[in-house]
């Protein structure tokens, strides 16, 4: 999924592909919400992160390492990679995490791009 995603936005803008990855990221997190997930506390019963979290900011992540490879990187779950281009993109892959592993629909994949 991820090459084929890769091949289809080489020519993307950066809004373009900021648009494609959250869509991408969020659909990802629901269809594994769907198939049922495992969810770990950090530091409260509502500051949770789920394999959703880690999957979404890791497709998000390789896929930014392909497409722009010399911005950096931050993510809420870990992914980190400086910047040799005083670009950094921020990725939050499932922000309302614990509504979302409730079930509820109130949460998004986040990403910005710091330039």
């Amino acid at each position: 999924m991820t090459e084929a995603f890769i091949n289809a936005h080489r020519s993307s803008s950066d809004a373009e592909l900021a648009a494609a990855l959250v869509q991408h990221a969020g659909g990802l997190a629901l269809r594994m919400r769907a198939e049922g997930l495992g969810t770990e506390f950090k530091t409260s019963v509502s500051d949770v992160v789920t394999e959703a979290d880690r999957a979404a900011e890791r497709f998000v992540a390789s896929a930014l390492e392909a497409l722009r490879p010399n911005d950096g990187v931050i993510g809420e779950e870990g992914a980190n990679r400086p910047s040799r281009t005083g670009r950094t993109w921020v990725i939050d892959p499932v922000d309302g995490t614990y509504n979302f592993s409730q079930g509820s629909d109130y949460f998004c994949s986040a990403l910005a791009l710091i330039d």
